[in-house]
């Protein structure tokens, strides 16, 4: 397999997911339209990065393995994730990375695994961007401090609950492939993005 290539089809479902998840969020996150200027940049950095570096982090790992990958947005589930946004919250079923190939039990665990850790990477990341800015960036002439700490926490919040969600050993999710390939990593993933999320929950007391 040669690099990690990406096609057409894919770049568009790619954006498509992306720009329709900023909406949902966006959608789900301000109390009137007026404040959707100020929250879509918050939602584009802190869950549009997070949901594409996953299905990313998938698709590269599988191309390691010299299996074709490809995601692919379900129409349906952004259209229900907009929809349910005017609820008071979103399901988010944007689409799936479909693996060509017969990944034995290892592969597909570490496949899978790949997804979690970018979320858990990003929540860490996050985090202490976060500490920093309200330690010794809250108030610096110039900059708006209070959007980008917005940015930083929303974005731990997000990474954190999609790291912790997706390590579940339930049906389609990605911990399910990890169990079965191997439990004490599993045990090791969903305790590691318990204690992430538990962090933050101290920290920002949340």
């Amino acid at each position: 397999m040669k690099g990690f290539d990406f096609s057409k089809n894919e770049i568009r479902d790619l954006i498509i997911t992306f720009v329709v998840l900023t909406i949902a969020f966006s959608i789900l996150c301000s109390e009137e339209f007026s404040e959707m200027p100020r929250v879509i940049p918050i939602v584009m950095i802190a869950v549009g990065l997070g949901s594409i570096a996953h299905e990313v982090a998938i698709k590269m790992s599988a191309m390691r393995f010299n299996f074709w990958a490809e995601y692919k947005a379900s129409l349906p589930g952004l259209f229900i994730a907009t929809i349910t946004s005017f609820g008071g919250f979103v399901f988010s079923a944007p689409g799936s990375v479909y693996i060509y190939g017969n990944a034995n039990n290892k592969q597909n665990g570490l496949i899978c695994l790949s997804g979690v850790v970018s979320n858990a990477l990003l929540t860490i990341v996050f985090l202490v961007l976060a500490v920093l800015m309200r330690r010794y960036g809250m108030g610096i002439s110039g900059l708006d401090t209070a959007l980008i700490y917005d940015i930083f926490e929303i974005g731990f919040i997000t990474n954190g609950s999609m790291a912790f969600f997706n390590a579940f050993p339930f049906n389609s999710m990605d911990g399910a492939a990890v169990f079965k390939w191997n439990p004490i990593i599993w045990f090791i993933m969903i305790a590691f993005a318990l204690a992430i999320v538990w962090v933050g929950q101290t920290i920002f007391q949340i």
